[in-house]
């Protein structure tokens, strides 16, 4: 997927909130045949699919693929509040062959971004204002552009990651030694130490 903005979103978003009850949880009946989203506004969260487990706290968004059979649960809490959007793209050219490309924990950005997002498309819907569903897929386009900005700034460190990467395992082998020094390192990735110092 090249562009999320080249998605267009359907009429047929729903935005919710719901609370999640120890010994209680959410286990979907059949795979979803939309998108989700979620923010997490009190508690903590376990989210079950297949072999995986990810544990999502108060301020952080999740997410959901399309075709996904899975569990939700109250994590080490009594309760787990969170509001939810369930979206699907258009059906005609825009729709994507593939989900979004964002794992299940899809944040820890700044929460007041996607608190103030979440909770500006839950009151719209609620109350259905005039304009609501535009308002509504407005909001969630933000949401998905921050997240789509994380996204693509984790890829961009997994990359230079992957630049320093055996200076690191050289490090790792010969951190106690008294005659590693900086260029070392650098000269193991091939890059000049001014340069080594600033990606790592």
């Amino acid at each position: 997927m090249n562009n999320i903005f080249n998605y267009q979103l359907s009429d047929e978003t729903i935005v919710f909130t719901d609370t999640l009850k120890k010994g209680s949880p959410y286990i979907a009946k059949t795979p979803r045949n939309h998108e989700s989203i979620f923010f997490v506004t009190n508690g903590t969260l376990l989210y079950e699919n297949g072999d995986m487990k990810e544990v999502i706290e108060t301020g952080q968004v999740g997410y959901i693929a399309r075709g996904s059979s899975d569990k939700s649960s109250a994590y080490l809490c009594d309760a787990v509040s969170y509001i939810a959007v369930d979206f699907s793209f258009d059906k005609g050219n825009y729709l994507p062959t593939k989900t979004l490309p964002f794992k299940t924990l899809c944040s820890q950005g700044i929460v007041y971004n996607y608190e103030k997002l979440f909770k500006d498309a839950l009151n719209h819907f609620t109350l259905k204002t005039p304009g609501y569903i535009t308002i509504c897929n407005g909001c969630i386009m933000q949401i998905l552009g921050y997240l789509y900005n994380e996204y693509n700034t984790d890829i961009a460190k997994y990359k230079k990651m992957q630049r320093i990467e055996a200076g690191i395992q050289y490090l790792n082998k010969h951190y106690d030694s008294p005659e590693l020094k900086i260029s070392d390192l650098a000269d193991k990735v091939y890059m000049s130490e001014k340069h080594f110092r600033r990606v790592f």
